[in-house]
């Protein structure tokens, strides 16, 4: 377990001193009579000077402007790491002073909530890199109205929606109205590149901080999985980073690791771990080999990439697919390339009957046979309407109940639609939008790591057809 994980925010406070060298703290706050509001503050720990952060506060505004006026502000600050402890007392007395105001939290801040680990897939910039660790403040009953009056305040500058806001100045991707303080700092560690060479060879490349090299080791577990999806170990391996030969750039080492093998197949899984002796688990991620399998000339993927269906097939991932038919076979062939079995309905076929009854309707089917769980999915080249959400939602109900199995709803969406993805009334419906598909398509591709795809599908990794 990381050495951060499951401890309070004042017990972790000498290892941040250690760690890190500045902090970034931006805070959108609102006027109330006179007292200024703190809706939401996020606080970054960062490896950086606070002369960068500033420098980047400076670009956001030269390429997105300010937003400061009598009602409604965005204040961005930086400090160095020493100055937090002064921050976090202010905290404690529920109040942060960003520049010469005197702010108030909605939530309690003075809780002793213990620290969790973030996904790197709700922030951007460097946050979306790394590891994160951090800790929210929450109100569920107030804020949404807060929320709702920032909107209001916000509209005669041409900002109706509050997360493009806390997308643009924030780094938030992913964005809940009950958010008031939200504290984070990343892990500079990670795993760059994973690949195996000829079967019998894997390579890794790891990127880390210079601070967290001393005491830092990795293991390389590889295990077999059977047709049950259980695992064993076949063999384990210890490696202390100062033993290996490293190449220094902007105070990161960098690490090239070969490792033999006898033959690796695509039952194989490699577990690895890079930890520290005083900071506990920095990173941990798996690769199945079911994707790394040798392509002879007769594989189903080899043939694939021979024919013009492929550059079809990539223009409609990176670019805004030419028609709905279009987008809708891509994210079948995406689907199948990635393991899944894979049918696309198509116009003509999407409706669901039962004695010629209209019970709802899909594009693609697909099913795991890892998890054994069913797909519908629904295509759609802008961000999808609650009608569109309910339908699929219930089409899934529909066949659970009718044929006793776990149906997931999926909705595949050409564009990136994050204030969708976010709201609340979506429950139980997947949403994967552009950037989710571009990183499918890079894990595909072979540059994406595996455990994206676990995070993006929020189920276990498919066996990839050999």
């Amino acid at each position: 377990m990381s050495q951060f994980e499951n401890i309070s925010l004042e017990d972790v406070i000498p290892s941040l001193n250690e760690i890190y060298n500045s902090i970034d703290i931006r805070a959108l706050i609102l006027n109330e009579n006179g007292d200024w509001k703190n809706i939401f503050t996020f606080i970054q720990f960062t490896r950086r000077t606070s002369a960068d952060i500033k420098e980047e506060h400076k670009i956001i505004i030269e390429k997105i402007g300010s937003l400061d006026d009598e009602k409604v502000k965005i204040i961005m600050m930086a400090y160095n790491i020493e100055e937090f402890k002064n921050i976090y007392n202010q905290l404690k007395d529920g109040y942060i002073n960003m520049g010469e105001l005197k702010t108030y939290f909605i939530a309690n801040t003075n809780k002793n909530y213990t620290i969790g680990k973030f996904s790197r897939w709700d922030l951007s910039g460097e946050l979306s890199e790394y590891p994160n660790y951090g800790i929210t403040f929450e109100d569920n009953e107030k804020l949404p109205l807060y929320y709702n009056r920032v909107r209001d305040a916000t509209k005669k500058y041409g900002i109706n929606d509050i997360y493009p806001l806390m997308n643009s100045w924030f780094s938030q991707k992913q964005f809940e109205n009950r958010y008031n303080l939200k504290i984070i700092f990343p892990i500079y560690c990670k795993i760059i590149n994973f690949d195996c060479k000829n079967n019998y060879e894997i390579y890794i490349n790891i990127k880390i901080d210079k601070k967290l090299v001393e005491d830092t080791s990795i293991w390389i577990n590889r295990l077999i999985t059977d047709s049950n999806n259980i695992k064993k170990f076949l063999d384990r391996k210890n490696l202390k980073l100062s033993n290996i030969p490293n190449v220094i750039q902007n105070d990161f080492f960098y690490y090239d690791i070969t490792l033999d093998y006898e033959e690796i197949n695509s039952h194989n899984v490699f577990d690895i771990t890079i930890s520290n002796k005083k900071y506990g688990l920095l990173v941990e991620e798996s690769q199945y080999m079911g994707r790394y399998g040798k392509k002879k000339e007769n594989t189903l993927f080899y043939l694939f990439n021979q024919f013009e269906a492929n550059e079809i097939f990539e223009k409609n991932i990176y670019e805004s697919p030419k028609s709905q038919a279009l987008f809708e076979l891509s994210i079948s062939w995406l689907l199948e390339l990635l393991g899944y079995n894979t049918i696309y309905l198509s116009k003509d076929g999407e409706i669901l009957k039962e004695d010629k009854i209209h019970k709802g309707s899909a594009d693609i089917i697909a099913y795991n046979d890892i998890s054994k769980f069913f797909y519908v999915i629904d295509c759609t080249i802008s961000p999808p309407s609650s009608e569109k959400i309910d339908k699929i939602r219930n089409t899934a109900e529909y066949i659970a109940r009718k044929n006793d199995m776990f149906v997931k709803p999926f909705i595949f969406c050409a564009q990136n639609c994050y204030a969708v993805k976010n709201d609340n009334k979506n429950v139980g419906v997947k949403i994967i939008d552009k950037e989710d598909i571009i990183k499918l398509y890079q894990i595909y591709k072979g540059i994406g790591y595996t455990n994206e795809l676990k995070e993006i599908m929020g189920d276990e990794i498919p066996a990839k057809i050999d």
